[in-house]
């Protein structure tokens, strides 16, 4: 076979797999009217739309659509994306997206981070089956500090653990190179399935955290997109248009060992 029949092939594979994939907007809630949640629209270097966070936004809440959009998904997958393109402007924590039981202020998914130049963090916050709120810190992400703007991508898949349990992958991406790489105590998608998990008691808030008239760790930065994608493997992700690198650019990275750049912890 030759090389140009080849590549059409794996063209065709990409663009099929592309087809296949959900993508759920959580920028939704912001772009509709920004200027009512004191959201500014900024234009950056690269001639994109983005929208600038500061200490005076409102309760940005996700609708309940989206909410339940978003449970669907992740319990019926077994692995999804985190795609955020960003630029951090303050060391202060601060939420890119939360998930929480307003009645128990119990965290059920949170990403977020802190920190300034190689100090900065990321942290995946999420449920477990122990019914208490765990954490999956990815330490010393200075591409992430300088003030710029980057993509990160949070990889996350059911696997089975060395006890034999299931639990989840997570793996980070920084400007779509492999970071960090961590396992979770328990699986991601089952963080909704809980004993007493309402959807009338559930707060989706988009840059902060909050229950409910409350609102504080707000993002601090520019938000220029931040998506869920369902049924598209990462490797297709960061052989695809939104990274930019060409077919076969993961393959010349090999993946972290589990433990390396992250650890848990409970909250």
């Amino acid at each position: 076979m030759s090389n140009n029949k080849l590549l059409w092939l794996l063209l065709c594979v990409l663009c099929c797999t592309i087809a296949d994939a959900l993508e759920i907007d959580l920028m939704t809630p912001i772009s509709e009217s920004p200027e009512d949640l004191n959201v500014q629209r900024v234009i950056n270097s690269r001639i994109l739309p983005g929208y600038m966070f500061g200490r005076s936004v409102k309760k940005i809440k996700a609708s309940e659509e989206l909410l339940q959009d978003t449970i669907m998904n992740i319990e019926s997958n077994s692995e999804f994306i985190i795609y955020a393109s960003l630029r951090l402007a303050a060391s202060r924590s601060g939420a890119l997206f939360s998930i929480s039981h307003s009645q128990r202020k119990l965290i059920l998914l949170d990403l977020s981070t802190r920190g300034t130049g190689a100090a900065t963090r990321v942290f995946l916050r999420y449920r477990s089956t122990s019914d208490s709120t765990k954490t999956v810190v990815f330490k010393d992400v200075e591409e992430l500090g300088d003030r710029k703007y980057h993509t990160v991508l949070l990889h996350i898949s059911d696997v089975i653990g060395d006890n034999g349990k299931k639990i989840s992958s997570v793996t980070l991406y920084v400007d779509c190179e492999p970071f960090g790489k961590a396992e979770t105590d328990s699986p991601i998608s089952s963080i909704f399935s809980y004993k007493g998990t309402l959807l009338s008691r559930l707060e989706f808030r988009i840059a902060q955290r909050g229950f409910a008239n409350k609102i504080h760790s707000q993002f601090g930065g520019i938000l220029e997109k931040m998506i869920l994608i369902f049924k598209r493997p990462v490797r297709d992700l960061i052989d695809g248009p939104e990274c930019g690198t060409g077919l076969g650019a993961l393959s010349r990275h090999a993946l972290p060992e589990p433990g390396l750049t992250a650890t848990r912890k409970g909250t």
